[in-house]
């Protein structure tokens, strides 16, 4: 299982450092970005898509230039305001090609990259009114535009709808590791000591952001492998047209290998049923990252 072959890009800042920095900002300034901060975006996400295996497209969008062109409204229901960038993702409606997981990997990458030159971003999903956003970019049948994010210069002051949802979501709240990480099987938490170099690569994954936070990524360690599961979250499967926590899956799987491949902790992605006993409910398999360096 590829997730977006090998040309693995670390930033010009600890990839640590900039998933912490990494918070979901809604109100923004209004300034436009320099067509500078643009190129690079658009480089950055040109090179995530040209990779084999892969039907993911990013398109910017200027705003004030979609609303002229295509009479659409950029809607996000209120949650965003004063961003006059956005990136939008679309993939094909292929579910056998684990295209939804991937398009949460890259974009999270993309999401990444935004944040380590100084941009704000937010994953928009759930509160996304998508017919704006699909004629601006001129949506195929054959795809679906399940997220998108604003790109830009945040506000300084926080809006009181911003900290209102924050608070509803729990943001700043996560689960611990006993309720997301595991050794051989669901029945034995592992611990920050008994994952070792690992523990690192795992609080990123800990920390990543979800749909209303739901943290859906359960890791089971198993000798040099670590099997990553969805454990769903009910009513969440089709609710939005699309599998929305198998996105969650993708943006865990890059967090997790971008902070081991920066610490030289080297490892591969492959789907392979694991013998792990006693599964519980709601809980799906997705793929497993296969470590070369411990």
């Amino acid at each position: 299982m590829h997730m977006g072959g090998y040309g693995r890009q670390l930033f010009a800042k600890p990839i640590t450092e900039i998933i912490r920095a990494r918070s979901s900002v809604r109100t923004y300034n209004n300034q436009p970005l320099p067509t500078l901060i643009k190129e690079q975006i658009g480089q950055y996400a040109s090179a995530l898509e040209n990779q084999p295996g892969i039907k993911v497209r990013f398109q910017a969008i200027d705003s004030d230039i979609a609303l002229k062109e295509s009479g659409a409204r950029l809607g996000t229901y209120g949650m965003i305001k004063g961003a006059s960038s956005f990136v939008a993702a679309a993939v094909a409606k292929d579910n056998s090609s684990n295209n939804i997981e991937k398009l949460g990997y890259l974009f999270e990458k993309l999401v990444l990259f935004a944040t380590s030159i100084g941009l704000g971003t937010c994953w928009v999903a759930g509160t996304l009114n998508r017919e704006g956003f699909a004629r601006a970019i001129d949506l195929n049948d054959d795809e679906l535009l399940p997220v998108i994010t604003p790109v830009g210069y945040a506000n300084k002051s926080m809006r009181l709808q911003d900290r209102m949802v924050k608070l509803i979501a729990g943001s700043s709240k996560r689960k611990g590791w006993e309720e997301l990480f595991y050794s051989v099987d669901f029945q034995n938490g592992l611990s920050p000591s008994e994952a070792g170099s690992y523990s690192v690569p795992l609080e990123m994954v800990r920390i990543a952001p979800s749909a209303s936070n739901h943290q859906p990524w359960r890791i089971v360690r198993d000798g040099d492998t670590f099997h990553f599961y969805l454990s769903r979250t009910k009513g969440y499967k089709n609710r939005y047209g699309f599998d929305i926590q198998k996105i969650d899956l993708g943006i865990a799987m890059c967090h997790f290998e971008l902070t081991a491949v920066e610490m030289g902790l080297t490892g591969d992605w492959t789907v392979r049923r694991p013998d792990v006993q006693e599964i519980p409910d709601d809980t799906e398999y997705i793929a497993s990252w296969v470590a070369t360096g411990i």
